[in-house]
């Protein structure tokens, strides 16, 4: 259970260093940023052209990419 003695200063007995040092711990706090699902989405996004870059390949050039990637693998 709280007690007086437990509760912070009032404002009216800070001094200015400490009321500065106060209003800058709330203003970070809401400075935290949050994560959203739009973020994830424009990642999607940007891998897509990748995608459709590949399907617009000739056969030859992929056959060719194919045979590329598999002597790298080995």
């Amino acid at each position: 259970m709280s007690t007086i003695d437990n509760l912070h200063k009032s404002i009216s007995e800070m001094s200015d260093d400490e009321l500065l040092q106060l209003l800058q711990n709330v203003r970070a706090s809401r400075r935290v940023p949050k994560k959203t699902s739009k973020t994830q989405n424009a990642t999607i996004k940007k891998s897509a052209p990748s995608t459709k870059a590949m399907k617009d390949l000739p056969a030859a050039a992929l056959a060719t990419l194919l045979k590329e990637l598999e002597g790298d693998m080995e």
